[in-house]
């Protein structure tokens, strides 16, 4: 039967990495929009690099769906 499959250890395994990884497609990019709007990200700093100028607003908390 289809469900002797979860009786091994790597099946379940593969499933949550599976599960995860589909979790955190999905959430990402409302995670992403709602840090947007609650404007949570990191200060540029004046004496860095121009480059990191255009990253300005980005949320820097994206981790946390990891």
């Amino acid at each position: 039967s289809f469900f002797r499959l979860f009786e091994y250890l790597s099946f379940r395994a593969i499933l949550s990495v599976l599960t995860a990884l589909g979790l955190s497609l999905w959430m990402g990019p409302i995670m992403i929009k709602r840090l947007q709007m609650l404007q949570i990200g990191q200060v540029v700093r004046n004496e860095g690099p121009e480059s990191h100028f255009s990253k300005r607003g980005t949320p820097t908390m994206g981790g946390i769906m990891i």
